[in-house]
């Protein structure tokens, strides 16, 4: 049974102050839980206050809830919050040199650097090389299919994506150089969440490995040509990059970057537009209104500039990231003594921030569990109650670099999705949902797909 204590004062900078306590059932804590209904777990443990201290599978975690919660570790305004010490023991020894695990200046350094390659001109060229690899997907989505199967979205959208990634980061234009990298990256993420990290046959931490060893030699084979060759790119754009300092990344440095940059695009991706095709199917009503808006351009090969006309596919995109984000909690950990909420907090201590709580706060969203996009219409600007109301992308020196980059990705893929198909779900459906590591669909989301 679930207990609920308050957790002893503890003496922080000479004064005293008690932490509520929720650790959830016995030895696995809220793990369980949270796995199968994390939004559900969230929310027990607010009952408790903002700051209540938790556990899951033995980790003591220390949950900052609420947008001010958000807003003060993304922030992290003393410095005393580190990415770091947090993540690092998660992804490091499958995605070392990753950009979320740095901190301080050396995150400055390599984010001042890693910002020319997603500049606005850079954004459009990569939009260029991924309007052909988006088609080549889409049109091979039914094939020869008997038209009363059911067409399982999730992997076709992980293969599109891969393609995508291949094209836009690699500049490979052939989907069957992806296979080998989609199973590398999928090894290499699991590896990061395993419980048991033995370097073994068959375990799922010995496989990530092998998956990164793959991706590095793959990288690292191809750098040099990448340095002399002037091509759009993502990956000859980070190995040519220069800060306005003249400030260069190294080879290892490129390598590390590419690998753990694609897979951020291609997982969270993926997770967004599946959840978009999900929410789309459950509101046909709002699919035709998009559908309607993409028709006005007679084409698939839309501009950034026209793609910013698609005001629709933007408050879609928007709504389906605060239901659905792809990273529903993120963690931190205070590197000295800091305070929140009244409340002092020690070194050394597992912070988890919870963006899914607050997307589904009703002081912040009217009717917060209901899909409505028109929240995010200029008459409403719901996201505007609080500056970290809406925050998929995290926020701070630690925002996700890439955010502009996956919201082209996305309503490109989408506009060419409603030129081509119509799709649907029975009205009882619902989808089975996993938000952790990265949110995803448990049963891969069968669709009734018609091609129009």
């Amino acid at each position: 049974m679930a207990t609920t204590t308050r957790q002893p004062t503890m003496r922080c900078d000479g004064q005293l102050r008690g932490i509520p306590r929720d650790d959830g059932p016995p030895i696995v804590g809220h793990a369980l839980w949270a796995f199968w209904d994390l939004l559900a777990a969230l929310r027990r443990i607010e009952a408790q206050g903002p700051v209540v201290w938790t556990r899951a599978v033995g980790i003591e975690i220390l949950a900052l809830l609420g947008a001010d919660a958000l807003e003060f570790g993304f922030r992290n305004r003393d410095d005393a919050l580190s990415s770091q010490k947090d993540w690092a023991h998660f992804i490091d020894h499958v995605f070392p040199g990753a950009i979320m695990t740095m901190d301080g200046a050396k995150h400055r350094q390599h984010r001042r650097i890693m910002q020319a390659a997603f500049t606005s001109d850079s954004l459009r060229a990569y939009l260029a090389q991924m309007t052909p690899a988006i088609a080549r997907g889409l049109d091979g989505w039914l094939g020869r299919r008997r038209r009363d199967r059911l067409f399982f979205a999730y992997p076709a959208l992980k293969r599109l994506t891969l393609g995508i990634a291949a094209a836009t980061f690699m500049g490979l234009d052939d989907p069957s150089q992806s296979t080998r990298l989609d199973r590398a990256f999928v090894d290499a993420v699991q590896a990061s969440i395993a419980v048991l990290r033995l370097d073994l046959w068959p375990t799922t931490y010995w496989r990530g490995l092998r998956g990164r060893e793959f991706l590095r030699q793959r990288f690292a084979e191809q750098l040099a040509a990448k340095r002399r060759t002037a091509s759009d790119d993502l990956f000859s754009r980070l190995s040519r990059a220069e800060s306005e300092s003249g400030e260069r990344f190294s080879d290892e440095e490129v390598v590390n970057h590419m690998i753990f940059l694609m897979m951020a695009a291609h997982d969270t991706s993926t997770s967004a537009l599946t959840t978009i095709l999900y929410l789309l199917a459950k509101h046909p009503r709002c699919q035709e209104r998009l559908r309607e808006q993409s028709g006005r351009f007679d084409r698939d090969e839309l501009d950034a500039d026209e793609l910013n006309q698609l005001e629709l596919h933007d408050r879609v995109l928007r709504e389906a990231l605060r239901l659905y984000p792809p990273l529903a909690v993120m963690p931190r950990m205070t590197q000295r003594a800091t305070s929140f909420a009244g409340y002092l907090i020690p070194p050394g201590t597992l912070i988890g921030l919870a963006p899914l709580l607050v997307h589904h706060s009703p002081r912040l969203f009217s009717a917060p569990d209901e899909f409505d996009p028109d929240r995010f219409a200029p008459d409403r600007a719901e996201d505007q109650r609080h500056k970290y109301a809406w925050a998929p992308f995290g926020g701070g020196a630690h925002r996700c670099i890439g955010e502009r980059f996956a919201a082209i990705e996305i309503k490109a893929v989408l506009h060419q999705l409603l030129r081509r198909y119509r799709w649907s779900v029975p009205s009882f459906y619902r989808m089975p949902y996993q938000l952790m590591p990265i949110a995803r669909p448990l049963d891969g989301l069968p669709l009734q797909l018609r091609r129009l």
